[in-house]
């Protein structure tokens, strides 16, 4: 990795009480809401689902501001 590649780490908060209180089909539709808030942020070939409520996500700096730029 070079000097313009960043990674994230992130988790969800509070997905038990969201299964426990809800049902986990409640859960699992907000972890597709926050994947695509994810996706939307750092492009969709760049975010990884690693565990129950964990994500990675890459940022390729030139690839992330051209990327911004075709949104705008």
């Amino acid at each position: 990795m070079d000097k313009n590649t960043g990674v994230m780490f992130m988790d969800m908060n509070g997905l038990k009480e969201i299964n426990d209180g809800n049902g986990h089909n409640a859960g699992d539709e907000a972890l597709k809401c926050l994947a695509g808030i994810i996706a939307e942020v750092f492009g969709r070939e760049s975010v990884y689902r690693v565990g129950g409520d964990e994500f990675v996500a890459f940022a390729l700096l030139g690839l992330w501001k051209s990327t911004k730029k075709q949104k705008q």
